[in-house]
């Protein structure tokens, strides 16, 4: 199989590892299939570029670009790459599968959403963004069909196919191809301007509106029709659209869609805050956001001014405004007119081409004046030089390249194409192919301040990573080392950590057992300090196995709550599941419970065929005090058998304590259970 342009058949096994099941469907850019990781032992989404973009080098540096940026985001409301790589003349990025449909298809199948669903939903999809945005990756292409949402209703961003450090170009209407969807562009994308976070908080604030009413804000008959919209209308206040939309929610949605990036929100996650104090007390909000904030208009925002400002302001304003939708019809007119142009000329091109080429393919059979152009890309560049030489004498070029995505040697785009008809007398032929990527050096910019570092290693190509790290020595905001180090080597593109003091600031260390591994990340992130964890949960035979990222638990802390640490300090807890951290509070060590367990295993293996394992019905237990657990379990609890264990939650001190009652066990009421070889948690806390 030679390349992705062939239908991948059933059961093929893409780089000896992904078995693929079945196609799922397919986007801007890739083929998305079902597969079966051999490896992991579980089914995951892989994407694979498509056809008519294989020989594009722009389209294969921005596959590359997809992978490099998703690979380096990990949180729960982000589809995570898992891995990516090329077999043969396949570019392939493999993700996690997530079950479910998309936020498109939710809104199609029920229209306008509940506020009180559609919100948490947001505020989900703008906790992912914010994680992005930390490490300089804007998403540019924002829409309900790039969000994927569970059946439990959890959120998830995918498809960063065309994000790209917030340094690079901007995606623009007007350099030839638009990327993304112009349903949901902020205007600054319209119109080709300098594209921030804030843009991708323009197209979550029509995201919300379509969530919230079922329609879009902005449509039209042509691409150009609705961008024009967007650089010049508001659309229609959302809860005249829908009655039942609280207005609080008008205001969050107005701040988010204005026209200008500074007059909205300054980040995803004050954003999230707002939809955060919104859901808080819907009703109080309204009255509580700033009156101005209040004036929706269903004209330019360009138009909405203070209360207080000058009439003759206001009049010059307006002006300003018309004579500048004047220039842009002006605008819109010559660019139409040269379109017009060059298409005539590219279509009379193209009948020169084809009459050119019918007149010499009557001629073709058996003349030997007559050359076909073969398909040279992807072959060798030593493979074919001396067919070159053969065939076109000294009328051929070869121009090397730099690239990351194509292999040493390799021939990536050739001129004239493939079947190309010519005259011998008149044949030519150019081949670009690749010398491999470009090594460099990596600049020592310690002591340097932070935009000093930044031009200077992406003068060398270099993609630096911004962390921020405490320092005694080094002043705030100036460079401390380089990871990889300086004077290292690595290449065009490369990601380089780069660690900027955050001076001598100290913080006070939270509390962290008990929270989740996810929100132990988001609160420390929040005071600038580093998470280092250590895995101390063991399987049934006694071993250290990772547990699911979604179950782990911070189950102990290296460095007490309340201990002053300079900001930047890395800080390092040890994590496992709910059940390792309701042992810890119990004052068990886990590692001598996971011995003893290993052993009664193995003990119980040993005897199995002296011992008649007896089943028994777990009875219901919720409710239930110590003693009358004790009596209700006497009757389906062998005293031979394992002793199942107790344990309190919450502010409990004691389970002999007075109101303290069985609030969870971990097999449920009704379930049947082997006391030899089962384990029951009873979980106590107050009525």
């Amino acid at each position: 199989m030679k390349s992705a342009q062939a239908k991948i058949p059933p059961n093929y096994v893409l780089d000896g590892r992904y078995e693929m099941l079945e196609a799922l469907g397919q986007g801007g850019m890739a083929h998305v299939y079902l597969a079966y990781d051999r490896e992991r032992g579980n089914n995951v989404a892989v994407k694979l570029m498509r056809d008519e973009l294989s020989d594009d080098p722009e389209f294969i540096r921005r596959f590359a670009t997809e992978a490099r940026a998703a690979a380096s985001l990990d949180h729960p409301n982000i589809v995570k790459v898992l891995d990516y790589g090329q077999d043969g003349d396949i570019r392939y990025i493999v993700q996690e599968y997530v079950e479910g449909t998309n936020l498109k298809e939710l809104i199609k199948e029920y229209g306008a959403l509940s506020w009180d669903l559609a919100v948490p939903l947001m505020m989900q999809i703008g906790m992912g963004l914010e994680h992005a945005h930390r490490r300089g990756i804007i998403h540019r292409d924002m829409k309900p069909q790039n969000v994927l949402i569970t059946p439990q209703m959890t959120a998830k961003v995918t498809d960063f196919g065309i994000a790209r450090a917030s340094i690079a170009n901007t995606i623009t209407l007007t350099g030839g191809a638009a990327f993304g969807s112009v349903h949901y562009f902020s205007p600054e994308q319209a119109r080709g301007g300098a594209v921030t976070e804030r843009s991708d908080l323009y197209s979550l604030g029509l995201m919300l509106y379509e969530m919230l009413t079922g329609k879009l804000p902005f449509d039209g008959d042509s691409s150009v029709a609705v961008a024009i919209k967007q650089l010049q209308e508001m659309p229609m206040r959302p809860s005249k659209v829908n009655p039942k939309i609280p207005p609080g929610l008008d205001i969050i949605i107005f701040k988010a869609i204005q026209k200008s990036p500074e007059r909205r929100f300054s980040s995803a996650r004050e954003f999230v805050g707002e939809l955060d104090r919104f859901m808080l007390n819907p009703r109080a909000y309204f009255e509580s956001f700033p009156p101005q904030a209040q004036n929706w208009s269903s004209s330019s925002a360009a138009l909405t001014t203070d209360k207080g400002s000058s009439n003759y302001g206001k009049i010059e304003e307006i002006e300003r405004n018309i004579n500048r939708r004047r220039r842009s019809r002006l605008r819109d007119y010559i660019l139409t007119v040269v379109i017009v142009i060059l298409a005539v000329f590219i279509l009379g091109y193209i009948i020169k081409v084809a009459i050119n080429n019918f007149s010499l393919g009557s001629n073709t059979e058996g003349d030997e004046s007559i050359i076909v152009v073969e398909r040279y890309i992807g072959q060798n560049i030593s493979e074919v030089e001396s067919q070159l030489q053969q065939i076109y004498g000294d009328k051929y070029e070869l121009i090397p390249v730099k690239s990351e995505t194509q292999d040493k040697g390799v021939i990536f785009e050739q001129n004239p194409s493939y079947g190309t008809k010519l005259r011998k007398e008149d044949a030519h032929i150019s081949l670009k192919y690749s010398v491999g990527k470009s090594e460099v050096i990596i600049d020592d910019v310690a002591g340097l301040t932070e935009d000093e570092a930044r031009s200077r290693l992406e003068s060398q190509g270099i993609n630096p990573v911004l962390r921020r790290e405490g320092s005694e020595l080094i002043p705030a905001g100036n460079v401390i080392r380089t990871e990889p180090a300086a004077g290292d080597s690595t290449y065009e593109g490369a990601r380089v950590l780069l660690f900027v003091s955050a001076g001598s600031e100290r913080v006070l260390m939270p509390p962290l057992e008990g929270l989740s591994y996810a929100q132990a990340e988001y609160v420390l992130e929040e005071l600038n300090l580093n998470l280092r964890g250590e895995n101390v949960h063991y399987n049934e035979a006694g071993e250290l196995e990772e547990p699911p990222r979604e179950l782990r638990i911070v189950v102990r802390q290296k460095t007490n709550a309340d201990t002053e640490l300079r900001s930047g300090t890395t800080v390092f807890v040890e994590y496992g599941t709910q059940e390792d951290y309701q042992l810890v509070l119990q004052g068990i060590d886990l590692k001598e419970a996971a011995r003893k367990r290993a052993d009664r295993e193995a003990h119980q293996q040993a005897t199995l065929h002296l011992v008649q394992p007896r089943a028994g019905v777990m009875p219901n237990l919720l409710g239930m005090t110590i003693d009358e657990v004790r009596a209700a379990m006497q009757h389906v609890w062998p005293q031979d058998a394992p002793a199942y264990s107790i344990a309190t939650q919450g502010e409990a001190k004691s389970v002999a304590e007075a109101g303290v009652v069985v609030v969870r066990q971990s097999i449920p009421a009704g379930n049947s259970f082997n006391p030899y070889t089962d384990t029951l948690f009873v979980f106590f806390d107050y009525r």
